[in-house]
């Protein structure tokens, strides 16, 4: 089940991603363990090894409970 973030934290979230990519607060929290490792396969350097989107589609992340 996707997490639910309020309109209004969105863009505070995001923005911390641009300034602090994987380090940000919101990461850190061991219930986003699953956005940390997925955005982590999509951020890679190669592009070889970044997962299609049915791939993404697929992660846990995005998953029901």
């Amino acid at each position: 089940m996707l997490p639910s973030v309020p309109v209004g934290q969105r863009y505070s979230i995001l923005e911390g991603f641009v300034s602090n990519g994987l380090n940000h607060e919101t990461l850190k929290k061991p219930e986003n363990a699953q956005l940390k490792h997925l955005l982590s396969k999509r951020l890679s350097i190669n592009p070889s090894e970044r997962p299609s989107a049915t791939e993404v589609l697929q992660d846990p992340y995005f998953q029901d409970s």
